[in-house]
């Protein structure tokens, strides 16, 4: 996480009590289209998750050495405070990372809490939390409503990055697309040689129906552009589209038939739309984003959107939501 600077955390005092953002003065100002969510921290914030009423989550690690804290901001609203109640299964206060809305539409985390895996977990609007599932061979989950339709993506040393099934099994790529490791493999640490002679997975999403896609990089070097791969409900794999560079994260549109994708691409960074039907590619918004979450509508993106080169605060990052065509 970016340290917070001093002059930066004086403006965004000021700017936590002002809108438009232009009026701070100095303070970036997102493209048309993009707008800050007011009263939030300008630079812990982690992940974000819609529920159907509108409400949007997010957690804040405001203070470094404590686990991050829940935030809900309902429509029209300041944001409160979730207080996390202590549930059985963890020893000692929750730590959520990874929110999202599960498919039965409640909120689901990844709680990190104690030794052992991390827990698949739901959270009510109350502060309590239950089980989902504790044997994950990650740290984290993309929740496709069953364990065959739910990925874990691994993150290991020199930008290595995977995928496998949440009951453990690897997806079934076709040979020369990415190879899959199990996770106390790719944990331990993979050379820089490995990587670029195997490729990359990650970025995954999952449809409704347990349809998913993930973005993945050929052999090669760790710079060689991504493409976004579709996983039908039978196991096969194939090639949607799209050479991306810089991939931030990814959102599925389903509506529109769209995979968003935070990425460059023909010198440009920002969120780009890969129509799923004809290959063909838009970019909808300029800018650096990552941790993206769309609403159930699918007309509103949540992320974090990093300003840019700013003196002293090119880490900075704000919570921003989108309006989509």
């Amino acid at each position: 996480m970016s340290a917070r600077s001093g002059r930066w955390a004086r403006i965004g005092v000021i700017c936590a009590f002002l809108a438009p953002v232009a009026a701070c003065g100095q303070a970036p100002t997102p493209v048309d289209g993009v707008n800050l969510v007011p009263h939030v921290s300008e630079n812990s914030i982690g992940s974000s998750a819609w529920m159907s009423d509108g409400t949007l989550y997010y957690l804040d690690w405001d203070k470094e050495d404590a686990p991050a804290q829940l935030f809900a901001v309902r429509p029209g609203q300041r944001p409160t405070k979730v207080q996390l109640s202590i549930y059985s299964g963890c020893k000692g206060a929750p730590s959520l990372a990874n929110l999202q809305r599960v498919p039965d539409g409640r909120l689901g985390a990844v709680d990190r809490c104690g030794a052992g895996p991390a827990k698949v977990v739901v959270v009510d609007s109350g502060g309590g939390l239950s089980i989902l599932t504790d044997r994950l061979p990650g740290d984290d989950v993309v929740w496709g409503g069953s364990p065959e339709s739910s990925w874990v993506p691994l993150i290991g040393g020199h930008g290595c990055m995977s995928l496998v099934r949440a009951d453990g099994r690897k997806l079934p790529f076709g040979p020369g697309h990415v190879i899959t490791w199990a996770a106390s493999d790719l944990h331990a640490g993979t050379s820089y040689a490995e990587c670029a002679s195997f490729g990359r997975a990650s970025f995954p999403v999952v449809g409704r129906d347990g349809t998913g896609y993930f973005l993945a990089s050929p052999p090669g070097p760790l710079s060689s552009p991504w493409a976004v791969f579709k996983v039908g409900r039978d196991g096969s794999v194939s090639t949607v589209g799209g050479q991306f560079t810089d991939v931030r994260g990814a959102a599925l549109r389903e509506s529109r038939s769209e995979v968003i994708v935070s990425a460059s691409r023909d010198g440009k960074e920002g969120l780009w739309a890969l129509n799923m039907s004809t290959g063909s590619i838009a970019l909808h918004k300029e800018g650096r984003y990552d941790a993206l979450a769309l609403d159930e509508k699918e007309t509103t993106l949540a992320a974090n959107w990093y300003p840019g080169p700013f003196p002293g605060n090119a880490g900075i990052r704000r919570l921003v939501t989108i309006s989509l065509r």
